[in-house]
């Protein structure tokens, strides 16, 4: 109880230092026990300082520090291991030992050069989720062209992929510096016009661009201290500039002009999509590392009512960790540019409204939506969640509709065709999953549903908010209270990006999203238009009823609780927040879905069917009532047509009823029910298949020597086995076990 209540108190950088130095503490304690002191010792101690190191700069270091730091640690970590005097390798490797360690660190900083490379290539790829203006169609695609060769030229030289860029800039400057000039010019051809640049912007590889062009610093220094001494003793004059100030173009710190060149001086000519291309880059790059939280701010801050608001749906829409909540409240270390930023978001957003309201639009509404138990099962596995009705990461029937008829403002903002067909949404997951190195765990889970979005099942590109390691640790320990308080600081940090926005939140119960919801509820009753808690558990076992208990009557009129998403589609179309045809096309998905979905086994699969179709009888009547399709006088309405059940037991089987033993004589496929003719009195009963289990099943005789299984019928010829075989009875598993198997 102790350590769950620092690891609630302590911030989660904090914690794992302190786990790391108890951990290089412990390890020292032992180590003079154990057969190998220096190996442990050194090994732990290295780990140790990765991960101390991580946990407090990581994030904000630029990617060329991080590889260096990786080769010193690696080159560390081989010495130790093949150094130490009671290590394994000491004496073994003769001569390979001193070369040794330097390949291992060269290794590891080539697969970290490596993997970084590949993020920064594929920054590219994320405009493929954008508009497509209709404008650019009409550009010159042969200058285009042309221009994009000459970029890719001019990368190759400095673009090393053995070797540091460093190692190159040492070689052959002259010629570094020349590749770079090449880049920056291009980008600063006044001849390309306003659509002309956005389409280089967007079609140009411009995070690797910026990342491979570098600020050397060294000469820029002494170049600065050599323009500082001549102004000083009058030898030169002053750069031109507005009232007297210096001109931004640094020399010999090229990174730092072409990243000024695309956020300041040439930023009116870029489009909204040019935009978020250029915030891609400097967050890949990483604003700290680059010194590019100036080029950030003016981006934003030049950006002004609706434009603004398509933007940050941009920044959202790329399928990738590093969203729009990550570059403000994770990426960008300046709390004085944030607040800036967030008021600035904040006075545009009447803007926005007041022009959404002249075009009479919908809504402005922000989705967000649970993912374990939720919008997939977790198949009850431990701990992502408890629900064990379905397979795990299958998706539970009607939720895809059910999320994009929740989406009114879907498409707002894509005035033109999609590159994938595809427009703005406004989905986004709020997950528990911590958020561990580089979002490796956001990218495993943002690639599911980009594989969803791009056979058409989801409507759009969502963006993704995951918890803490702090909050992780603490549910591991059975505490749910943390994983609650980060969902709800999530959603305060989110809000705030969107202030023109409305929220409805979608959980389940079976962990901490009831008091999560409770405290949205709390602090921000106006800004959540409803809430959606799917069942999973009984609802007295929920953790945080009494919060919501604690609420007033108005604010419990906002939640609903729900089994099926035919039910929260019926509770959605008595909240006003979709109209009762919407609810038709839900329920007509819900059976769709349920009929290709994967169960554990076949009484759970019967339960939901009955569940959903008595869902879908209570959302029939509520459409009729409000005069939609669904009372069949509208051309286009299809009927609903309850899933049927399935039989697993033939005729003649023998069954066990509540009614006494019998053979199945019968089956109703609407309704689930066995006609069993019961044994002894010459009676016959009609059973739900929830109440019928067969009496015995067919059996396989194994016979067994020794650790063979040979079954009967073998030959038994070989003189290495035994002369009396044992047999074994095994039962065979019914076609639901063996569908599961």
């Amino acid at each position: 109880s102790i350590s769950v209540q620092v690891m609630v108190k302590i911030r989660g950088r904090v914690f794992l230092a302190c786990l790391a130095c108890l951990a290089l503490l412990s390890a020292f304690a032992a180590s003079f026990t154990s057969w190998a002191p220096y190996t442990a010792s050194g090994l732990v101690a290295a780990t140790t300082c990765v991960v101390i190191f991580q946990a407090y700069a990581g994030p904000h270091l630029s990617i060329e520090l991080e590889d260096h730091l990786i080769f010193l640690f690696a080159l560390c970590t081989a010495c130790v291991a093949v150094y130490s005097p009671d290590s394994l390798l000491s004496g073994v490797l003769g001569r390979f030992a001193l070369p040794l360690p330097i390949f291992f660190a060269y290794l590891c900083m080539f697969c970290s050069r490596l993997r970084h490379r590949q993020s920064l290539a594929t920054g590219v790829e994320v405009k493929r989720h954008w508009p497509r203006e209709r404008s650019l169609e009409s550009i010159s695609k042969q200058r285009l062209l042309e221009y994009n060769t000459a970029l890719k030229e001019a990368l190759t030289p400095i673009d090393g992929k053995y070797l540091p860029s460093w190692v190159y800039s040492l070689v052959s400057f002259p010629k570094v510096l020349a590749c770079e000039a090449l880049i920056y010019g291009i980008f600063a051809d006044n001849s390309l016009g306003v659509e002309e640049f956005s389409a280089l912007i967007l079609e140009a590889p411009t995070s690797l661009l910026v990342f491979k062009v570098k600020d050397h610093a060294m000469i820029a220094r002494a170049c600065w201290v050599l323009n500082w001494f001549l102004r000083r003793f009058r030898c030169i004059r002053r750069a031109s500039g507005d009232e007297g100030e210096e001109t931004p173009f640094r020399f010999f710190e090229n990174r730092a002009n072409l990243i000024h060149l695309l956020g300041h001086v040439r930023l009116p000519e870029l489009s909204l999509p040019a935009r978020a291309m250029v915030i891609d880059g400097l967050q890949r790059v990483r604003l700290s590392g680059t010194a590019a939280e100036n080029a950030l701010q003016n981006i934003l801050l030049k950006t002004l009512s609706t434009d603004l608001t398509i933007l940050k749906n941009l920044c959202d829409s790329k399928g990738t960790h590093q969203s729009l909540h990550c570059l403000i409240f994770n990426d960008l270390r300046d709390a004085k540019m944030r607040s800036d930023i967030l008021l600035h978001f904040s006075e545009q957003a009447s803007l926005a409204k007041l022009y959404h309201e002249r075009c009479a639009r919908r809504v402005f509404r922000k989705v967000l939506c649970d993912v374990d138990d939720t919008f997939i099962s977790s198949g009850g596995n431990f701990p992502a969640g408890m629900d064990n009705r379905m397979l795990k990461h299958a998706i539970y029937p009607g939720v895809l509709s059910f999320l994009r008829h929740l989406d009114s403002s879907f498409g707002y903002g894509s005035q033109a065709v999609l590159r994938s067909g595809r427009k703005l949404g406004n989905l986004t997951f709020l997950s528990a999953r911590p958020r561990v190195y580089e979002g490796h765990l956001e990218r495993q889970t943002l690639k599911k549903f980009m594989k969803l979005c791009e056979d058409g099942r989801l409507h759009c590109t969502p963006a993704m908010l995951c918890g803490s390691l702090n909050s992780g640790f603490a549910f591991v320990l059975g505490e749910l209270e943390p994983m609650a308080m980060q969902k709800f600081q999530n959603f305060s940090e989110y809000i705030q990006l969107y202030p023109e926005y409305s929220f409805v939140f979608i959980g389940d119960n079976g962990q901490g999203d009831l008091r999560a919801a409770a405290l949205m509820m709390e602090h921000a009753a106006e800004r959540v238009e409803a809430v959606f808690i799917h069942l999973v558990q009984p609802i007295g076992e929920t953790y945080g009823l009494d919060s919501f208990q604690a609420l007033p009557a108005e604010a419990r009129r906002k939640f609903s609780f729900f089994s099926n998403y035919i039910q929260a589609a019926t509770a959605a179309t008595e909240l006003g927040l979709f109209s009762p045809s919407n609810l038709d096309t839900v329920m007509h998905h819900a059976r769709q879905d349920f009929l290709s979905c994967c169960f554990s086994d076949s009484s759970s699969r019967e339960r939901m069917r009955l569940d959903i179709n008595r869902a879908a009888e209570a959302a029939t009547s509520l459409a009729r009532s409000k005069g939609s399709a669904c009372d069949g006088r509208h051309p286009a309405f299809v009927p609903y047509a309850p899933p049927e059940a399935n039989r697993e037991l033939p005729d003649d089987s023998a069954v066990m009823t509540p009614f006494g033993n019998g053979h199945v004589i019968g089956f109703r496929a609407a309704d689930g029910v066995y006609h069993v003719k019961l044994s002894g009195w010459g009676a016959s009963c009609f059973v739900h298949l929830l109440d019928v289990r067969p009496l015995h099943r067919p059996n396989a005789t194994l016979r067994l020597w020794r650790g063979n299984t040979v079954p009967v019928g073998t030959s038994s010829s070989c003189t290495a086995m035994p002369k009396k075989p044992l047999d074994i009875v095994v039962p065979r598993r019914s076609k639901s076990e063996q569908k599961l198997k």
